[in-house]
């Protein structure tokens, strides 16, 4: 027999086991075990059914993963899996259940409460509530009327911190629980009289505030005891356990008063200067002059140019004459060196006019009247470096060779002079009008002065110079350039 029942969630067909048809079953089909004879109608197949999902399970408890014996269930629990049993467990999330958050056992947090974060965990801090601060803070000063005096105040219905003024004293009594404690008067003006750095100190017995001026025998390492003088001084003494003491001292009006100073009678512009002898501070006269340091030989008298130079055997600076170059003029000895002005830089010419196409560093003297680009340049040494004319002024002895007269000039210091010329006649006779041979002219050689002067015989010896910037006054070449040194052109005579 099959039979279908209407319920909630679609039809369901029951069917006798001994009836079932030879077709498979469908979702949703139950089988019915019936007692024998078969229920007579669709009411007992539906108790049997029910009966039936009672014992296939209707609650998680039913289930085989999930086990409710560990806790009671409660609103707000829910279900999470343990991993070690395999089993899903009722959850609580609380405080106490997340991970880095620290309570200790049984401790809750109370209104108020905060938590501090510190080495990973987060700790509770307990904290007041508000309510019950300002409770307490009203209860401490609560002020009740007064009473008459100090028996008159009630001994019951107090609270601690109740407070009362007796109005025959003007105190303030505050009750502690079993008694009244007086705390004060009731007035809390400050006295008047205040200045700057006094203080207020309370006096027990007046049960007020006072004015406290502070004073040197408030201090514990200061002894008044003995009667002060005027002009005294404060001074400590050891002896007498360690205080400072008024002492009569004789302040002192001048140096002299003092004892070590010299008492000698000071002249004008003296200095006083420590003797280490007499252990006095002695006036003595102070020249500023190097002569009077005492590292500073005085017995020779400096020349002109001359350095200062120590002597470490006299343990003394010493004036001393010296050939080394101060460093300005290395430094501009270098520069000349670098565009070769001192070591007989040819020139074109010597001109007024500046050539209209120049070549890049092409030299020229520049003359007396320059004109365009020249202007103001009068007997300065000129070259064009591509994109503008350079100008050098020329040094004491400067010498050069200007090109389209074949002649060599000479810079006296304050005018060029013609010293030599290439045109010398022939047969070693003289040039033209004017010219004087070999004087001024320029001989490089790498030989040593003396080396150089044995290829000469005696009279020509005489007639040649290392060109090192020496003294050649009332030479033929001091007469012609005007100049009593020889230019510095080491490497080459002269």
């Amino acid at each position: 027999m099959a039979e279908t029942i209407n319920t909630i969630s679609g039809p369901l067909h029951l069917t006798r086991i001994d009836e079932l048809p030879a077709k498979a079953p469908v979702p949703g089909d139950f089988m019915a075990i019936c007692p024998a004879g078969g229920p007579a109608n669709s009411a007992t197949i539906g108790a049997i059914i029910q009966a039936g999902m009672r014992a296939l399970g209707t609650s998680l408890d039913d289930l085989t993963d999930v086990d409710l014996s560990g806790i009671a269930l409660a609103d707000g629990r829910f279900l999470a899996y343990d991993n070690t049993k395999k089993v899903w467990v009722p959850f609580e999330l609380s405080l106490s259940t997340i991970p880095g958050l620290h309570l200790a056992p049984g401790q809750m947090p109370l209104a108020g409460d905060t938590f501090s974060y510190r080495n990973g965990t987060w700790n509770l801090i307990p904290g007041v509530d508000r309510a019950y601060v300002d409770s307490k803070l009203t209860s401490l000063m609560a002020l009740l009327p007064a009473g008459a005096n100090h028996a008159a105040l009630p001994l019951t219905g107090n609270n601690p911190g109740d407070v009362r003024v007796t109005t025959d004293s003007s105190s303030m009594n505050m009750w502690d629980g079993g008694a009244w404690v007086s705390i004060g008067k009731a007035s809390t003006a400050i006295p008047a009289g205040i200045n700057e750095s006094d203080t207020l100190a309370w006096d027990s017995a007046a049960l007020n505030w006072t004015v406290h001026k502070p004073m040197l025998a408030d201090l514990g390492d200061v002894d008044l005891t003995t009667a002060q003088k005027a002009g005294q001084l404060l001074s400590w003494d050891t002896a007498g356990g360690g205080k400072w003491k008024p002492k009569t001292v004789a302040v002192p009006a001048a140096l002299t008063d003092l004892t070590d100073v010299d008492k000698s009678a000071p002249a004008t512009g003296q200095i006083l200067v420590y003797n280490q002898t007499t252990s006095l501070w002695e006036p003595k006269t102070h020249s500023h002059a190097l002569t009077s340091l005492t590292d500073v030989e005085s017995g020779i008298a400096p020349a002109e140019g001359n350095f200062l130079t120590y002597d470490a055997a006299a343990s003394k600076w010493v004036p001393k004459a010296t050939s080394v170059y101060t460093k300005l003029e290395v430094d501009k000895k270098l520069e000349i060196l670098v565009i070769g002005l001192e070591h007989g830089q040819a020139v074109q010419s010597i001109t007024n006019n500046p050539p209209p196409a120049p070549v890049p560093f092409e030299f020229y003297i520049v003359g007396k009247a320059p004109t365009g680009a020249w202007v103001g340049q009068a007997n300065a040494v000129t070259w064009w470096d591509g994109a503008k004319w350079s100008f050098q002024s020329p040094q004491s002895g400067e010498t050069h060779l200007v090109q389209n007269v074949a002649e060599t000039w000479s810079w006296s210091g304050t005018a060029w002079n013609k010293v030599a010329s290439a045109l010398t006649g022939g047969g070693g006779g003289a040039g033209s009008a004017g010219d004087l041979w070999l004087v001024g002219a320029i001989q490089q050689s790498v030989l040593t002065e003396p080396q150089f002067k044995t290829l000469l015989d005696a009279a020509e010896q005489l007639k040649w110079v290392l060109a090192d910037g020496r003294d050649v006054t009332g030479s033929r070449y001091a007469t012609v350039t005007g100049s009593n040194t020889v230019p510095d052109l080491r490497g080459a005579f002269l």
